[in-house]
């Protein structure tokens, strides 16, 4: 019975999304990408090939945010995370090197250039992974694996009313990474990263936990 009803649950919830992901195409007329709801309201940040948009799915109601023409269809990358405390709530959306930051509270979006990460396309790896604000001073991570014997990972500290800094960087090499298999994640409290990725060592696949930083 308990199984019965996570079913009906979960199909409530993949129709509900369904039914977001349909009203913003038809509302948008833009290809569907990837979607984040906000914390502070019943609204949805949603990615379309056209641009960035804010949905609210009980009046219909989708806003355009940012328009762009920036996506190459072939190799593009978009993540998305969000960043909040008591006072702040943000969203960091990165479109291949373009990253926009999103402020709930006043819906005004900032938008940066990483030229860090210019090369970057969507069979590598690159997780951005916010974890500290306060007031107008954001700081996060980006792990970044284009080759299988390197992973670098770019640490930004800067205010949101100045231009974006350059990063401090730190590189690991001669790490043979088996088809970018990796995963790196934030310990959002203790500033620690872990990061796990897999190799052939004598026909027997190992893990390793390559980084941490506080």
């Amino acid at each position: 019975m308990i199984f019965h009803n996570d079913s009906k649950f979960t199909n409530k919830i993949v129709l509900y999304l369904f039914f977001i992901f349909l009203s913003v195409k038809v509302v948008s007329s833009g290809l569907f990408i990837d979607i984040k709801k906000l914390s502070t309201s019943d609204k949805y940040f949603v990615v379309l090939d056209t641009g960035l948009y804010l949905y609210n799915f009980y009046n219909y109601d989708c806003s355009l945010i940012r328009q762009f023409s920036i996506l190459k269809n072939y190799d593009d990358r978009i993540i998305i995370d969000n960043l909040n405390d008591e006072k702040n709530s943000y969203i960091l959306c990165l479109v291949n090197q373009y990253l926009f930051i999103f402020n709930e509270y006043n819906n005004k979006t900032i938008t940066y250039i990483l030229n860090e990460i210019s090369s970057i396309n969507k069979n590598d790896y690159c997780n951005i992974m916010p974890y500290k604000i306060e007031n107008e001073n954001i700081s996060f991570i980006i792990a970044f694996n284009n080759q299988a014997s390197k992973l670098t990972v770019y640490y930004y500290n800067f205010s949101l009313n100045e231009k974006i800094n350059s990063p401090k960087e730190k590189v690991f090499d001669n790490m043979n990474i088996k088809n970018k298999m990796i995963r790196c994640q934030i310990n959002s409290y203790l500033s620690f990263i872990k990061c796990f990725y897999y190799k052939y060592v004598n026909s027997l696949i190992s893990k390793k936990n390559c980084y941490k930083n506080n």
